[in-house]
């Protein structure tokens, strides 16, 4: 799913493109995080799943659309925040010299943080992301992840899609 038609303040094209340069590492970073709280669960339950049997396979790229999707709402969340970066002032990086320093090293951090945040509150995150990644459709187990991480996903960050030009009965209706 394309954000970019679907978010009217989704205007900031310095953003994008430095969030589509650490697109590669932030993609992995997903799947590898869930997999290392999965499989931390795995030890203390003791129980072998076909997720954690899947877990120990090496992949070497994403093969689940809505985990790219997961990444593109994290970003887009990060540019809702900072819709004009350039202008701001970072004590934490403010030896950091260029725009794009600053804003690679606000952005790499603010994507880890989130993703922390959502696995710590949000569990059953780490089941839905593996099963969509490791049983991708037209497997029923990831079509109905990937059914359920959109659904979660449309609703945890709702705000992205408040068109300011709509009123609130016609934002409700496009979700």
């Amino acid at each position: 799913m394309d954000l970019n038609n679907r978010l009217a303040i989704d205007e900031n094209e310095f953003l994008k493109q430095l969030q589509y340069l650490h697109y590669p590492r932030n993609v992995v970073k997903i799947v590898q995080t869930a997999s290392s709280y999965y499989q931390r669960a795995h030890r203390i339950m003791g129980i072998n799943t076909e997720i954690s049997e899947e877990i120990d396979r090496d992949r070497d790229e994403c093969r689940s659309s809505v985990v790219e999707y997961v990444h593109d709402i994290i970003a887009a969340k990060f540019r809702f925040d900072h819709p004009e970066f350039e202008q701001l002032v970072i004590p934490e990086f403010e030896e950091i010299s260029s725009d794009e320093e600053r804003a690679t090293a606000l952005w790499l951090k603010f994507f880890d943080a989130e993703l922390t945040r959502l696995y710590k509150f949000y569990p059953e995150l780490i089941r839905e992301i593996l099963t969509a990644e490791f049983f991708p459709p037209p497997d029923q187990r990831g079509t109905a992840s990937e059914s359920w991480l959109l659904n979660y996903f449309n609703h945890e960050y709702y705000q992205l899609f408040l068109r300011k030009d709509v009123t609130i009965e016609e934002n409700s209706k496009e979700l």
